[in-house]
């Protein structure tokens, strides 16, 4: 690598790469332009600025990202992209991965040989680079570097590819029901070209694992068959990929009710990318709903500060304060989380119950409704006697008026609350016990851990329907982290 200037900002040569900065392009001998992202750039720069050593991830995230960007994912990505851009000729390779340290550049001279090592060294896994598995020399199974051109006819991925499934991703972690199917949709077209992007098969299985077929306007969909082969797809593709095993410990714990199983997978995940939000997460959640409270807010905290742009993470925080009974902590994040986020009235009144705020519950119970489109017969019956502040009348009336509803879209553990909160003990039970347990009844996996149930968990005939759709505190091996 030659330099023609070490300003920053001003052209730099790179094997057969004359780098133009102050235009964000690269400009092969050929005559061929490149145009990259100024992010890509920055990168580059740095790694120019530290040509032959090795620059950790952790000082891209500082330098180029200045602690905006939260997941050692967005580094990666740049760098298989600045690599896809360098690929004039698939066998030369500039930025060389240093396992488990960090980025190098190679210095080479125009026109050096392009012939491919008898051993290359492994590139990184990342959520965002495709390709597949390949078997190299003396046994060993090595898997391409996804920023180079592909080996065995894969294509490297292109930006629009990549743009695409971003905005999946971007789409899906809002968790709300439009965002989800357009996610789906997006992730889907991907694939049905790009069947080799293991990434995307691991954010589709992530869909299936949470949603149901009729969440997905596909009532006969079986997602949880459909998330288990999705991710072993992403898994064939790329067993170094962390987002599988975070979507094996969802189907462990919603489809199979084995808690211990369901951490085992997360760990797994965590090992490979220790730093990988959406498994802290995940990790939250499993300890939460078996009653492990202290661990699950210290790993959910652990995910917000990898990421505390998530809004997914910033409202399962709001759920996990809750169930621990640190109500006023749980208000001010809800407070908090609402102003950046369309609130979610559930957290929000379960959280006013808990501090004896009557009023504030029912009204954010009223807007669930609202927000849920149902159609109440007598909105106004509700209003009255919340005026009076007979507490029991309105949630009587509120719980007739939505169990009424014939496509009955309400989960059956909050009508049940509402018949408690009137007074009305037995037909609570009735309600929660009654039925087989829907998949979109989630709120069964938490009933022991919360707070508004209290009053009648511990029935005989709850007890039992929990051991049947429930997890069992006894099945939970912590493991220290």
């Amino acid at each position: 690598m030659q330099s023609m200037n070490d300003a920053s900002g001003t052209a730099w040569l790179l094997g057969d790469w004359s780098v133009q900065p102050s235009a964000n392009e690269l400009i092969h001998r050929s005559g061929r332009r490149v145009r990259i992202e100024a992010r890509a750039m920055a990168v580059l720069e740095l790694l120019h600025q530290n040509a032959g050593q090795v620059v950790t991830t952790d000082e891209m995230l500082a330098r180029v990202w200045e602690g905006k960007v939260v997941s050692p994912h967005s580094v990666a990505t740049v760098i298989s992209s600045l690599r896809r851009s360098l690929a004039e000729d698939s066998t030369l390779e500039y930025i060389e991965t240093i396992p488990k340290r960090g980025y190098r550049l190679v210095t080479r001279a125009p026109g050096a040989s392009r012939s491919v090592p008898t051993r290359r060294i492994p590139g990184p896994r990342s959520m965002l680079l495709a390709g597949a598995l390949v078997a190299l020399a003396v046994g060993l199974l090595l898997w391409s570097g996804r920023a180079h051109s592909p080996i065995r006819g894969s294509p490297a991925v292109e930006s629009s590819e990549m743009a695409q499934y971003l905005r999946a991703r971007q789409l899906w972690s809002r968790r709300e029901h439009d965002a989800t199917l357009e996610a789906r949709r997006l992730l889907t077209e991907l694939i049905a070209t790009r069947d080799d992007f293991a990434p995307a098969h691991a954010a589709l299985a992530d869909i299936y694992a949470h949603k149901s077929g009729e969440d997905l306007g596909l009532p006969e969909l079986d997602t949880y068959r459909e998330a288990q082969r999705e991710l072993d797809r992403a898994r064939a593709l790329d067993p170094a990929l962390p987002e599988p095993d975070v979507t094996q410990a969802l189907l462990d714990f919603y489809r199979d009710h084995q808690a211990r199983k369901a951490l085992a997978s997360v760990d797994r995940a965590l090992a490979k990318d220790a730093r990988f939000a959406y498994a802290w997460q995940t990790r939250a959640m499993v300890l939460s709903a078996v009653g492990e409270h202290e661990a699950s807010i210290e790993a959910i905290d652990r995910a917000r500060a990898l990421d505390p742009a998530s809004d997914s993470i910033g409202w399962d925080r709001v759920w996990f304060l809750y169930l621990a009974r640190n109500f006023e902590a749980a208000r001010n994040a809800y407070d908090e989380q609402s102003g950046r986020a369309a609130p979610i009235y559930l957290y929000g009144a379960l959280i006013a119950l808990a501090r004896n705020n009557d009023a504030a519950a029912l009204e954010l119970w009223m807007k669930r409704c609202v927000d849920r489109e149902f159609a109440l017969a007598d909105r106004a019956a509700i209003e009255d006697l919340a005026a009076r502040a007979d507490w029991p009348g309105a949630y009587a009336s509120l719980a007739a008026q939505v169990g009424a509803i014939q496509d009955d879209r309400e989960q059956r553990p909050i009508i049940a609350l509402w018949q408690l909160l009137a007074h009305e003990r037995e037909q609570s039970i009735a309600t929660l016990t009654s039925g087989d347990a829907e998949r979109r009844d989630w709120l069964y996996l938490w009933l022991a851990e919360m707070p508004a149930f209290d009053a009648i968990v511990r029935e005989p005939r709850v007890q039992a329907r929990l051991g049947r759709i429930g997890i069992a505190r006894t099945d939970v091996a912590i493991t220290a982290r």
